[in-house]
């Protein structure tokens, strides 16, 4: 089984120039904000002590389906509803 894997758009402005996102915009899919997944990061904000910013992107990638979130400033192993969150640039 191949996991989805969603990734905070804050790792795209580290690790690319401009001309690189533009190309990731033609292999990925970009999830949009919607009414359901701000409701749902309110809870997830209280829940589990996210900021309001990373509770959006959390609730993203599990409306998403995804079971990994790559991130370079959250919880690192932190499983909230099936999906982990890893810091791709924490070192062990």
């Amino acid at each position: 089984m191949t996991d989805k894997i969603f990734i905070d758009s804050n790792v795209w402005c580290y690790l690319f120039i401009k001309e690189n996102v533009r190309y990731m915009y033609k292999l990925c899919t970009v999830q949009n904000f919607s009414n359901k997944i701000i409701t749902a990061a309110f809870d997830l904000r209280e829940r589990y002590s996210l900021s309001f910013w990373d509770s959006i992107i959390v609730s993203s990638a599990l409306d998403s389906n995804c079971s990994i979130l790559a991130s370079e400033d959250m919880h690192n192993g932190l499983k909230i509803n099936g999906m982990v969150i890893t810091n791709i640039f924490q070192r062990s």
